[in-house]
């Protein structure tokens, strides 16, 4: 006579109330991304609205009478590409300065046996808190000599204390006896930190450069501040002058301009869309990246 075995489930039984926790939680975070993304829907609308639709207003989350000649217009104007172009050119380069001297700091702080590595460490987070104030970094970035210039929006902001820190307790939790090793084989700290540690903190790298691109895209403030020269305005700034000053600052040579709020968004999702385009690729490490980064210290 054979005998039926029941297969244990090594699942847990969620009860009653853990259930409704979790559709409660799951309806709160729809609605609020409904909230969220209710704003960039409009825009996106707009955009591609007819004149009239969106002057009257009955523009609200769908397009009426679609047209792409708001976004056509945008990208036949000359200062705003070359902004784009700044935009793009100052975001990449910064993105790879920042990883390379963020790295350069992080790992010789991330020894235990290096000297004076509390008091260093002491030096960066004592700066993250307390810093110079906006007066005295302009007589820095003046002194410097790159006032009015490209490197204006690259070197002031160049790295991150907070992002030091994450990558310092990302290294942290790698174990030394791989550097160990390392060592033991021969291999020198460039050729340790390029082909171990590295390699060990994509998920965080990932995240820093994330943290990077987005505060150098969105940057507007040191661009007003170091830089006189409207043909090396980032993007942030030409589009803050769309929306506080009017179309005059930048079609002030045309006498028939579109209208104002359909520019306006046509040039707001060119600011956005970049950013949407790359998270994806990055998202899967975002998180996992900051928590390895941000749980030992």
């Amino acid at each position: 006579m054979v005998t039926k075995t029941k297969k244990v489930s090594n699942r847990i039984k969620t009860g009653t109330e853990t259930k409704i926790f979790r559709i409660l939680a799951a309806l709160i975070v729809v609605f609020f991304a409904v909230i969220c993304l209710l704003p960039f829907i409009r825009v996106v609308s707009e955009a591609f609205s007819g004149d009239t639709y969106v002057a009257s207003g009955e523009v609200i989350l769908l397009p009426k009478g679609f047209t792409t000649k708001h976004l056509k217009f945008i990208l036949d104007t000359h200062q705003f590409t070359r902004a784009m172009f700044i935009s793009v050119t100052s975001t990449i380069v910064f993105t790879i300065c920042a990883i390379v001297l963020t790295c350069m700091l992080a790992y010789p702080l991330s020894r235990t046996y290096l000297p004076k590595r509390r008091a260093l460490m002491f030096y960066v987070v004592f700066t993250m808190l307390f810093n110079g104030g906006i007066v005295p970094t302009y007589l820095v970035v003046k002194q410097l000599g790159i006032l009015n210039s490209f490197w204006a929006l690259i070197i002031p902001q160049v790295i991150s204390q907070f992002n030091v820190i994450v990558l310092v307790n990302g290294f942290l939790g790698i174990p030394n006896e791989m550097e160990e090793s390392a060592l033991l084989d021969g291999a020198g700290q460039f050729t340790i930190l390029l082909r171990i540690m590295v390699p060990l903190c994509k998920p965080t790298l990932a995240a820093l450069l994330l943290f990077y691109a987005v505060s150098r895209w969105n940057g507007w403030f040191d661009a007003v501040m170091y830089i006189n020269d409207r043909n090396l305005f980032p993007l942030p700034v030409i589009i803050r002058d769309i929306i506080q000053q009017g179309l005059d600052t930048l079609f002030h040579s045309l006498t028939s301009p579109p209208p104002t709020q359909a520019v306006q968004s046509a040039a707001v999702i060119f600011s956005i869309v970049p950013i949407i385009v790359v998270y994806p690729f990055l998202q899967k490490y975002f998180v996992k990246g900051v928590t390895l980064g941000g749980v030992k210290g």
